[in-house]
């Protein structure tokens, strides 16, 4: 037996794995050649069965597996009949011959019938096999016109269902930008004619711009103005890299005492890049040095550490 040939029996018994079973349904969809190979070595293992030819290991798949299909099944059912009857005919055939030759001489006129009948029957057999060869033939055109079908229509759902999870995550982001929005307003001093008239800021702002890297930052540190009345700090941190879906942030003071902590941070993405907003009370920060630890959520769910930022905090 070919490699092919041992390929197409193990698609037949269900010994193939799937992605290999899929790549052989689509070459035999385009390739006529290998669709005839197919289904003659269906006919032959087919055959073999009836006859009782196959070992028992290949005989146990095949019931198990391919006899689990009720079309499959009466297909073998009709080639055992076949093959019992061609036996019969055979055991007919051995049991009318003599065995001598002057027995044979005496009966040579009288057998001619009986050998037309049995080539009769023959070619009968032949006719049946080979209609039901076309019939097969049609049927697993069909089978196969319907996995194709079956296909393409999972893969068109997949592909809806990644626009909506997609066009999800847009409306989470824009009621994200939204709300922050409606905070800076309700911060605002135009909310509060009181902090108006003094002139004192509700909330003090600082951008940071964060690069992948593990250690705290060199160079003069950024600073925080914290003038009197104000309400809120917001730190807004401009990432260069998002590699992650989600981030939570720890800040510290520099003695290492926990000030405060942010979680499930998601990140705003716009043209000019993606941005990480933190608002947090303003009375919790004295004067003095702070760092920034920012932390992702990898695919694995593991939280790796990000970057670390150093700034310092005046209160006016």
């Amino acid at each position: 037996m070919s490699n092919q040939e041992q390929t197409i029996e193990h698609y037949l018994l269900g010994e193939m794995p799937e992605a290999e079973c899929v790549a052989l349904e689509e070459q035999y969809f385009s390739d006529e050649r290998l669709f005839e190979r197919i289904v003659q070595v269906e006919h032959e293992l087919v055959d073999k069965y009836a006859r009782g030819l196959l070992p028992s290991a290949v005989r146990d798949r095949f019931e198990k597996h391919y006899l689990a299909h009720p079309q499959r099944r009466e297909r073998a059912k009709f080639a055992e009949a076949l093959a019992t009857k061609i036996g019969q005919q055979k055991a007919i055939d051995v049991a009318t011959s003599e065995p001598t030759e002057r027995w044979r001489g005496r009966l040579s006129l009288s057998r001619g019938p009986g050998w037309a009948w049995a080539f009769s029957i023959a070619l009968v057999s032949i006719a049946v096999v080979a209609g039901w060869f076309l019939i097969e033939t049609k049927r697993l055109r069909q089978e196969l016109a319907t996995t194709e079908s079956e296909r393409s229509m999972r893969e068109q759902r997949e592909r809806e269902l990644e626009q909506q999870v997609t066009n999800e995550q847009q409306r989470a982001q824009a009621l994200s930008e939204e709300l922050d929005r409606l905070r800076i307003e309700e911060t605002s001093p135009a909310r509060s004619p009181e902090r108006a008239t003094k002139g004192a800021p509700t909330f003090a702002t600082l951008m940071l711009t964060i690069g992948r890297t593990r250690t705290a930052d060199t160079g003069p540190p950024a600073v925080l103005l914290i003038p009197a009345g104000t309400e809120q700090a917001r730190l807004q941190l401009n990432l260069r890299e998002n590699d992650y879906s989600s981030y939570e942030a720890v800040l510290q003071s520099a003695g290492g005492a926990e000030v405060f902590r942010w979680r499930r941070l998601t990140p705003r993405i716009s043209k000019p890049g993606s941005t990480l907003v933190m608002v947090m009370p303003a009375a919790k920060l004295a004067s003095g040095d702070y760092i920034l630890t920012l932390r992702g959520s990898s695919k694995t769910g593991e939280v790796e550490d990000v970057n670390k930022s150093l700034f310092r905090v005046e209160r006016k």
